[in-house]
């Protein structure tokens, strides 16, 4: 073969050889080179995973829980402060304009909730219904000691951000022979990454890159069932699962916007696109198959 139509035949199929690499090829013999970019390709392509687990301790005290609260709610009041401009509750009193509070729900009283941050609490009046335990931010008027809400804010998923759309398929099963249809495996226990088995904490954050593109999954484990309009308020509230518990859990609170949530509980299949958040619920023995660059989502 002339070596011009061997450069020509390399150059169509995405491979540059040096001058000496061309000098050293006999006739037709093609194949090390086309293996060797062949592998680099493959290696450059690959998926690259990271489980982020978070260490919880075996006893927990009085003095956890607090903390675990306080650094909750933190968490949130950050996610909200990118969304509102808030004054303190103390400090509502001193004006006699519109206003913004930011805190907690503390209590859900007949006609509003109580709202809590760390310099005091108010009687809020509206007809939204947030839940014991959410952080919100709350928009109104202060009349006589209670507070007459115009608008209850969310933390809720930003509408203006980047959906990703990286090139990957993602099985989402604990059935093994669905196992080796995609890149990732994930079960409500395991993460399966190139025969690599990790044990997942409960939430488990898994970090994905491929080709300068990033993704978010988030897998949580319930029981019971979950209806498609409690998962869409914990998208809201920016937190899964329930947040008036004994000792709130920091790991589900979702400071980071997921770009797929999938929830283990023991209710049918269902999913649902939530402003870029691509949300899955089944129970054991179930399978689903993503794709993670046009977010269709295959039950099996």
């Amino acid at each position: 073969m002339e070596k011009h139509t061997l450069v020509k035949e390399l150059l169509s199929k995405g491979i540059m050889v040096s001058p000496q690499e061309l000098e050293s090829m006999k006739d037709g013999n093609i194949v090390p080179p086309l293996d060797r970019n062949v592998q680099k390709s493959t290696r450059e392509s690959k998926v690259l995973c990271k489980l982020d687990t978070t260490l919880q301790p075996k006893k927990i005290t009085i003095d956890d829980a607090v903390r675990e609260n306080c650094q909750m709610y933190e968490k949130l009041k950050k996610v909200l402060l990118r969304k509102v401009e808030a004054v303190s509750i103390n400090n509502i009193g001193r004006s006699s304009t519109k206003n913004c509070i930011l805190g907690l729900v503390r209590e859900i009283t007949q006609n509003g909730f109580v709202l809590e941050d760390t310099t005091g609490n108010i009687h809020v009046k509206t007809t939204e219904k947030p839940e014991q335990g959410d952080v919100v931010a709350v928009r109104g008027w202060l009349r006589e000691s209670v507070f007459f809400a115009e608008e209850v804010v969310y933390p809720d998923i930003p509408m203006a951000r980047e959906v990703s759309t990286i090139d990957c398929l993602i099985t989402l099963s604990d059935r093994s022979d669905h196992l080796q249809k995609s890149d990732i495996s994930i079960s409500p226990d395991t993460l399966m990454v190139d025969g690599d088995e990790k044990r997942l904490p409960n939430p488990a954050w898994i970090s994905l890159e491929r080709d300068g593109k990033s993704a978010v999954i988030v897998v949580y484990s319930c029981k019971g069932k979950i209806e498609k309009e409690t998962a869409l308020h914990w998208l809201k509230r920016r937190y899964v699962g329930p947040s008036n518990g004994p000792v709130p859990d920091n790991a589900r609170v979702l400071e980071k916007v997921p770009d797929i949530l999938w929830i283990v509980s023991e209710n049918e299949q269902w999913t649902f696109n939530y402003k870029g958040v691509t949300v899955i619920s089944f129970g054991r023995g179930k399978s689903a198959l993503v794709d993670m660059k046009t977010r269709k989502v295959e039950i099996m």
